[in-house]
């Protein structure tokens, strides 16, 4: 495969391609915008795909598609998300999750630090046989200036903590091995000698530069 870098960044395209009047029954464009696309800016992309895309057959239909580029992890990735080849799935940094809603609600102290621990949360059987435990503090005003904000806190908390204990029991691959073989696999499928490019998508928000080197080591250096 080759791998091509691109900065995660937002923008806002506000050129013009084609303007569409109306008149009476009929619609005229202006064509002087229209300009030719460049086919490697344009492949597939993995947003969520490995969250959607679970079954043998959903992976052999992509394949069959070819897909002679691919944006990879795409610009979904969130900043509480890690991914390596050792992380099931994309792997979840579970105390950045509960700063963020901490500062998201305004908390004054920190909810997983804060001691007496008062709130003791337990997920589902169906989602995690192990009930692995979670430990809070949520309470008004020691940790929440008040108690809608502390009501949301723990919702939202629990409701990401039911994610992280079902991606921790379930997903038991690594999403960067998994990419790494469905592309091998896709260039199985190509002509002798043709490849995928991969446009690798670096965070440069919440990521780092040793976090972005690390996974392309891992891209490009891992044995399957």
């Amino acid at each position: 495969m080759k791998i091509i870098v691109r900065l995660k960044l937002y923008f806002t395209i506000v050129n013009l391609i084609a303007t569409l009047m109306s008149v009476g029954q009929g619609v005229h464009m202006n064509t002087t915008y229209i300009m030719q696309i460049n086919s490697e800016h344009h492949g597939m992309s993995y947003v969520n795909f490995f969250n959607t895309c679970t079954d043998n057959i959903c992976m052999d239909n992509v394949k069959k598609l070819k897909p002679r580029v691919i944006r990879f992890p795409s610009a979904g990735d969130a900043d509480c998300y890690t991914m390596n080849v050792d992380t099931a799935g994309y792997g979840i940094d579970f105390p950045d999750v509960a700063a963020y809603f901490a500062d998201r609600f305004n908390s004054l102290q920190n909810p997983l630090t804060f001691t007496p621990f008062t709130n003791t949360y337990l997920c589902p059987l169906a989602i995690d046989p192990l009930q692995v435990p979670l430990h809070y503090n949520a309470s008004v005003p020691a940790v929440f200036s008040n108690a809608t904000d502390s009501a949301n806190f723990c919702s939202e908390l629990e409701d990401w903590y039911n994610d992280y204990r079902k991606q921790r029991t379930q997903i038991t691959q690594s999403y960067l091995t998994k990419f790494i073989q469905h592309v091998k696999e896709i260039e199985d499928s190509l002509q002798p000698g043709e490849r995928v490019n991969i446009i690798y998508v670096a965070n440069i928000f919440s990521g780092t530069p040793a976090d972005l080197v690390t996974t392309l080591k891992q891209l490009t250096d891992v044995q399957l």
